[in-house]
């Protein structure tokens, strides 16, 4: 088997996860926008990085987070009536700049509406934002610790209550929290200090980003409470969540991401909306990509499979391995689809419990729930499958159709 904590550490394993979610949200949310907004959409990236990484091993070269959302931006300017997607890319280092320019010129050329802005979030977001004038803005921050935007910018620019059809996708490094975490102490008079001799640095960008000391306190006290260091980083991020849902009032959906199958949590890919909808779609868009991140892996997993055999052939050569390796991975969708569609049904069953007939939940208001432990493994595709498969067994009434936006549905309970 390959080795995956080798493999994640590159660009490509992360950026598929990361931009094939960022893709499958970013679509339909510009599709949805652009059927009442005729005027330009804005896709703003604050860490947008040189826009092309170099090959990997296979030879492959991979695309960053600004060719990612050129791409779709050049798709949606095909469609009838079309959509004006423009890209603003904010970068910090120079040489990446230089190859960002470079990078987008193609697209420029293609009548594409492209501008790269050199320095720090901190000092361009709010010159990006002024090019947005008002109109639909979808903000990707995908930072590398947690160098993200301040808690400041987010209530105060980003999710102001004027901004009705601004979102934010935030890339919130859940490894990094914990590690700055664990600088920390109780003091002797029982308030949070930063261990004697350790850097205070770490500590303080958690604070910028928090928004305060206060993320200090709720950590100690979660990590003395469960006496795991991530899973208090988590309990701080929820916390940090309802802050900005409390104050902004968006609310927001996280996509777990880690450095294997079953692995220990790194990330969490948040999402900070209001529209209805849009939590329902990130939630299916978390499936998608976890679906292509899986397949990656097992493409990784051939190609040491084929190197093993060009080293030392087996009895029955490479073709059965492939063979093998596509039934067995199949087989382990199939199972995921089955206990997730279960898993499902379940929660829809227990939410139901409690109503009288004829009363239901609608779909896309109560996605967490529904989904359950299945967040960001599963989507629509296994809500429409467990939805289906309790009409069958009675237990829900039939739907007046199937319609693409099934998240504006109520499941009623028969």
């Amino acid at each position: 088997m390959v080795n995956n904590d080798k493999f994640f550490t590159g660009q490509k394993p992360a950026a598929v996860l990361k931009h094939a979610v960022l893709m499958a949200y970013a679509y339909p949310y510009f599709s949805m926008v652009g059927r009442w907004h005729r005027g330009p959409m804005w896709l703003i990236d604050g860490y947008a990085g040189p826009g092309m990484y170099d090959a990997d091993e296979s030879g492959t070269q991979i695309d960053g987070s600004p060719i990612v959302a050129l791409r779709l931006a050049r798709k949606q300017r095909g469609f009838s009536p079309s959509r004006d997607v423009r890209c603003v890319f904010i970068e910090a280092d120079s040489t990446f700049v230089a190859a960002l320019r470079k990078n987008v010129q193609p697209f420029q050329k293609a009548g594409l509406h492209v501008e790269v802005l050199h320095g720090s979030v901190e000092d361009r977001l709010t010159e990006a934002w002024s090019r947005v004038a008002g109109n639909p803005v979808l903000t990707f921050i995908d930072p590398f610790g947690v160098s993200a935007v301040s808690k400041a910018i987010m209530t105060g620019l980003l999710l102001k209550p004027t901004h009705k059809s601004s979102e934010v996708l935030v890339n919130i490094n859940v490894e990094a929290i914990s590690r700055h975490g664990g600088y920390l102490q109780w003091d002797a008079a029982g308030d949070p200090e930063v261990r004697p001799g350790l850097s205070p640095n770490g500590v303080e960008k958690s604070d910028t980003f928090f928004g305060g000391l206060w993320w200090r306190r709720s950590f100690l006290e979660a990590r003395d409470r469960y006496g795991d260091a991530g899973v208090a980083a988590t309990v701080v991020v929820d916390e940090y969540r309802e802050a900005i849902r409390a104050e902004t009032g968006a609310s927001s959906l996280v996509v777990p991401i880690r450095r294997s199958r079953t692995g220990a949590l790194l990330f969490y890919f948040t999402l900070f909306y209001r529209h209805p909808g849009a939590g329902y779609k990130f939630a299916d868009a978390a499936a998608i990509g976890q679906l292509k991140w899986r397949e990656a892996f097992r493409q990784k997993d051939l190609e040491e499979l084929r190197a093993t055999e060009a080293a030392e052939p087996t009895l029955f050569g490479l073709d059965l391995a492939e063979e093998v390796n596509e039934v067995e991975a199949n087989a382990r969708e199939k199972a995921l689809f089955d206990a997730s569609v279960a898993h499902i049904e379940a929660n829809i069953l227990r939410m139901l419990a409690p109503l009288p007939s004829g009363q239901g939940i609608q779909a896309g208001a109560n996605i967490v729930e529904l989904l359950g432990d299945c967040m960001s493994l599963a989507g629509e595709k296994e809500l429409r499958a467990a939805w289906n498969g309790l009409i069958k067994a009675q237990k829900v009434r039939k739907r007046a159709s199937s319609p693409k936006e099934l998240w504006k549905h109520y499941i009623i309970k028969q």
